[in-house]
């Protein structure tokens, strides 16, 4: 469902996309759910980091 970046100039479009969408967000969106998104992040990484080892 992700859009495929088949190269190195597509795959940096797709992220300075991603990072304005981001931008747009911050901008509509209230604080309350950038601290639901940023506590979801650290348990994902966690988990990440104690699955890897």
């Amino acid at each position: 469902m992700g859009r495929k970046c088949p190269n190195k100039v597509k795959k940096v479009g797709c992220v300075i996309v991603l990072l304005g969408v981001l931008v747009f967000m911050a901008v509509v969106l209230p604080a309350q759910f950038w601290w639901f998104v940023l506590a979801l992040l650290l348990v994902a990484a966690g988990i990440y980091l104690i699955k890897s080892r």
